[in-house]
């Protein structure tokens, strides 16, 4: 849902230009480290906490990459 919304933002962003994309870039990375600790808060076993918490951070490089280099 995330990067459904995240999406949506983008497309109207797209008027504001580059700096508005690199932007939500940063965003969209930094919501994805920030949000690591929820993972690792969860009752669960260790495997699938560390798990979680690295499709964290794997969503948010995914979603920065793409877009930053999109803006440039």
């Amino acid at each position: 849902m995330p990067l459904l919304i995240a999406t949506v933002l983008l497309i109207a962003a797209r008027r504001r230009g580059a700096r508005a994309w690199q932007l939500l870039a940063a965003a969209g990375l930094a919501f994805g480290l920030i949000t690591i600790v929820m993972p690792v808060l969860a009752t669960a076993t260790v495997a699938t906490t560390m798990t979680l918490a690295t499709i964290h951070v794997i969503t948010g490089l995914v979603w920065f990459i793409p877009v930053w280099r999109a803006a440039r």
